[in-house]
């Protein structure tokens, strides 16, 4: 009798613990741009991922990330800086408790 009073009561509890687990996993997946920001892919994968980001801005809708890159390389002496292929070498994001992304630059 007590079993089957375990076995009811699990069946209704169970559900509920799946939703939850569903929801924390949600919670805890990276999207493609965090993976890019942290190297996951390859340097062409990287910067198409974060190109994309940034494009999908308004103030950054005609950015040229080529032009950017070589432009942007000459001006610093720094040997990581001036010959670095990546995105992310200059440029990171940080996210609040909320998800917001704020985009960031390291300048040497």
């Amino acid at each position: 009798m007590i079993r089957k009073l375990r076995i009811e009561k699990f069946k209704k509890v169970f559900p509920l613990l799946m939703a939850l687990l569903f929801i924390i996993s949600i919670g805890c997946t990276r999207t493609l741009l965090d993976k890019a920001f942290k190297g996951k892919f390859s340097s062409y994968k990287n910067n198409r991922v974060i190109n994309e980001y940034c494009q999908s801005c308004h103030v950054h809708r005609d950015f040229l990330p080529d032009e950017h890159v070589d432009k942007v390389t000459g001006l610093y002496s720094n040997e990581l800086f001036s010959q670095t292929i990546e995105c992310k070498t200059c440029h990171y994001i940080k996210k609040n408790f909320w998800g917001d992304i704020m985009q960031k630059t390291i300048k040497p």
